[in-house]
């Protein structure tokens, strides 16, 4: 018997099942995503928070809702982004959300970059939707700011 409650806001649906062949371990984790949404978290994301200025790699939105992720999760350290990584369920939704919430426009090139994130992941040469810790080092360094971290130390 499969039984199933479609999300309110976002594309995606969960389905119980009585196999052992679940689809993720982090079936919680999908409505934040529609709490975010609903918030204009992305929106605000890409409007506040400029790092990159040549449009490579994984957006601001999806490096901070990643590690917005990770911290719901129960994760601790970055390394653990490994797990939200590994999980093919969470990774299928995440693509899914990423699609809907995309321009029109941007769908297509979306789609093919998504299609060759999957095609690595699956062959063990990358991380899919999740950022993969390094990359998400490099990010969070972005927000260093050497002047203020001086006022911190004490002495």
């Amino acid at each position: 018997m499969v039984a199933m409650l479609a999300s309110a806001v976002l594309p995606y649906a969960y389905e119980e099942e009585g196999t052992s062949s679940g689809m993720t371990a982090l079936a919680g984790l999908p409505p934040y995503l529609d709490l975010a949404h609903v918030l204009g978290l992305p929106d605000s994301i890409r409007q506040h928070v400029h790092l990159r200025a040549d449009g490579q790699g994984y957006s601001a939105s999806q490096m901070i809702v990643s590690l917005v992720l990770l911290n719901l999760a129960g994760g601790d350290c970055v390394q653990d982004l490994d797990l939200l990584a590994a999980d093919g369920g969470l990774q299928g939704v995440l693509e899914r959300v990423e699609l809907s919430l995309a321009p029109k426009e941007e769908r297509p090139g979306l789609r093919r970059r998504q299609r060759r994130q999957r095609q690595q992941w699956r062959c063990g040469r990358g991380q899919g939707i999740v950022p993969s810790p390094s990359a998400a080092f490099r990010f969070l360094a972005g927000f260093h700011n050497a002047p203020e971290e001086a006022r911190r130390q004490p002495g």
